[in-house]
């Protein structure tokens, strides 16, 4: 619906760079400061507070080992997307036979042991179809825990352009890229968050067999070339303490108004 109320005036357009009639910006790099202050916005009206979301990740311990046993685990992160009208049905349909193509061929190469993660805002209804024609190999995960208290459980964690992709492997996990094909998209941001997801390094397929090959390349120790730089610039430093600057960067701006306000 998010199109239709943008469309209808019911919400407001996205901005582009610019305060919008805000006091202050936050953001999540020196690199995405810089871009606020290249379009115009006055220095002192951004600060770099980091990504709160990320701070439990910088408490996890190293991640990146893989199965000892030879089983490849691999977490499914499965998105709404066609429920929620941002990728065509017909499209989405495909791109889940495709994936369970690819897992039962890598099936057949080596042990598999397939999670399924249920989206946040859909239900395990979702994906019964492709639990079904996966039976033999997969169980469910509804999201009951944290996705970053999880990941120690799994070698691969495997996507679209979900979120979960960028923070598996800022907590040192292998990720593998399944992109939706880009005339799929209704919304242009959408397609842009991936191409920015499938421009990073990381593994990504485009077929069944590549999606095979992929995770065989992964249970084999292969090692990837993340560009590092750009997912640094994208996160901004991982520490636990963004929470604690955005707080502070807030408070210091309320007491400011606060002391104005006495002045006057």
């Amino acid at each position: 619906l998010a199109p239709l109320a943008t469309t209808s005036g019911l919400l407001p357009k996205i901005p582009g760079y610019g305060c919008a009639g805000h006091d202050l910006i936050l953001a999540a790099s020196p690199e995405y400061r810089a871009r606020w202050i290249d379009a115009g916005v006055q220095q002192d009206r951004v600060r770099v507070g980091g990504v709160p979301r990320y701070d439990p990740l910088a408490l996890l311990p190293a991640t990146n080992a893989l199965s000892s046993d030879g089983v490849l685990r691999v977490l499914y992160l499965t998105q709404p997307f066609a429920a929620h009208g941002k990728v065509d049905a017909q499209v989405a349909a495909e791109l889940e036979t495709m994936v369970a193509d690819g897992l039962r061929m890598v099936a057949g190469r080596m042990p598999v042991e397939l999670t399924i993660r249920v989206h946040p805002r859909a239900e395990a209804e979702h994906v019964f179809t492709l639990q079904q024609s996966l039976s033999d190999l997969v169980r469910i995960d509804k999201g009951e825990r944290p996705l970053e208290t999880t990941l120690g459980e799994y070698d691969v964690v495997l996507g679209h352009y979900s979120s979960g992709l960028l923070e598996s492997l800022v907590a040192g996990k292998r990720i593998l890229c399944v992109p939706v094909p880009e005339t799929a998209f209704a919304e242009t941001a959408e397609g842009d968050k991936q191409a920015w997801l499938t421009a990073i390094g990381a593994p990504v397929a485009r077929s069944a067999p590549e999606i095979a090959d992929c995770l065989s390349a992964i249970r084999r120790g292969e090692p990837t070339r993340v560009h590092w730089d750009k997912v640094g610039a994208e996160v901004g430093v991982i520490d636990g303490q963004s929470s604690d600057r955005c707080a502070d960067a807030i408070l210091e701006l309320i007491d400011r108004r606060a002391n104005r306000n006495r002045a006057a």
